[in-house]
């Protein structure tokens, strides 16, 4: 429990101090070093450790989400990571949580539950494989395009900031589209990955 407890805060510490002016990188590989060791702790404990975990989401907030889907992930349990996906996705306020743990979670660790998030129905689903691509350095490929026209501002917003962190010089027209977008993130969206590819106005 202690080791569930510890990981979850330690992840809300982690995303104050990454905004911190003078905090440095070593300061960040320390505490990573010491999530990392908590995530263990709960991975060598199996069953118990994971069930614990799952207590946790009494009270959904980012740290126990987090620890919860890095879990998920790790042990490839498609059921438990539909039920995060649904708690984020009602739960607004735990969705960094979850989002996070795709950015924590190895690369070989998200083959096969990446692209299956990415063929989803579901926008919230597309929104979280897009990110999860974008933290790993990895072009979505053409779902890219069709996400930035999607009637789900969420997804629309999401795609418009993946085109420009993935350099997808292909979409700046559509960047451009999006510019007078109704929905305000993606209008801001679509700036600044316009700016990111190349249109300085």
């Amino acid at each position: 429990m202690q080791h569930v407890e510890e990981a979850a805060h330690l992840r809300h510490v982690r995303s104050v101090l990454v905004r911190a002016p003078h905090v440095r990188l070593l300061h960040l590989g320390r505490l990573d070093e010491r999530i990392a060791a908590h995530l263990d702790g709960v991975a060598v404990a199996g069953e118990y450790g994971t069930g614990l975990a799952q207590q946790a989401l009494e009270r959904p907030g980012t740290g126990e989400v987090f620890v919860a889907t890095v879990r998920a992930i790790e042990d490839r349990d498609v059921d438990r990571l539909d039920k995060l996906l649904a708690i984020a996705e009602a739960v607004p306020a735990s969705r960094a949580g979850l989002l996070s743990a795709f950015g924590w979670a190895s690369a070989a660790d998200l083959q096969g539950i990446t692209k299956a998030l990415l063929d989803a129905a579901q926008p919230w689903r597309r929104e979280v494989g897009l990110a999860a691509c974008a933290m790993h350095g990895v072009d979505p490929g053409a779902v890219l395009a069709g996400a930035l026209r999607d009637a789900d501002a969420g997804l629309r917003a999401r795609a418009l900031r993946v085109a420009g962190q993935c350099g997808r010089r292909d979409l700046l027209d559509g960047c451009l589209a999006a510019l007078t977008d109704e929905d305000e993130r993606c209008a801001f969206e679509a700036a600044q990955s316009a700016l990111l590819l190349g249109d300085r106005a």
